[in-house]
């Protein structure tokens, strides 16, 4: 079975960021951290869309209440990326600002939704994207995690017990390891090296 030609902009994110195609719900661990892997994934894929090098459609809502039966969906034109940077979860869909939106807080908070300025109503829902141009320019080699906080602690204790320094002079050797590549300091690293201690 041939793979979908367009796949939907949340299906697009999770492989940026998790290594996932899944069109649906991640369970997350570490949800705050899952929500910043997102959002920088977010900013990779607009980043790339505004190049024209990734073909991305949707349907243009021109207020909130448009009916989205009535809403045809077209190519979305690179220079729209530079406006329409916000991701809109409850309508797979992309708005003016920046950042994720219908996301909760943290993991059992509700999630309240802020309508937008007046003027600024119009949005980009249901929005699908080339799968080819996005494996192209993000191959399975550059996305997703490409470790584990468990293995992230185990180079920690090894550090440890060779007795080679403290955390200032770890950090920098560990940052050059290809497994941990993208992997940072406050996010991953830290929280490591203290269970590493903990625990050693």
């Amino acid at each position: 079975m041939s793979s979908p030609k367009y796949v939907p902009l949340t299906a697009t994110l999770k492989w940026i960021a998790f290594g996932d195609w899944t069109d649906g719900d991640t369970p997350w661990s570490n949800y705050a951290r899952a929500k910043q892997q997102l959002e920088e994934a977010l900013v990779r894929f607009l980043d790339k869309a505004s190049e024209g090098v990734i073909s991305v459609r949707g349907r243009f809502a021109p207020s909130l209440d448009a009916d989205p039966m009535s809403l045809e969906t077209s190519d979305v034109p690179a220079a729209r990326f530079h406006d329409y940077r916000q991701y809109d979860l409850t309508c797979a869909g992309l708005r003016r600002g920046e950042g994720l939106l219908g996301f909760p807080e943290e993991v059992g908070t509700s999630y309240v939704y802020l309508h937008r300025p007046l003027g600024q109503y119009e949005f980009y829902r249901d929005v699908l994207v080339s799968r080819e141009d996005v494996v192209r320019e993000f191959p399975a080699s550059a996305v997703g995690p490409k470790t584990t906080h468990q293995d992230v602690v185990k180079w920690c204790k090894e550090w440890l017990a060779s007795g080679r320094g403290g955390q200032n002079q770890a950090w920098p050797v560990f940052s050059k390891v290809p497994q941990f590549k993208g992997c940072s300091r406050d996010d991953w690293f830290r929280p490591a090296w203290d269970e590493a201690k903990r625990t050693n």
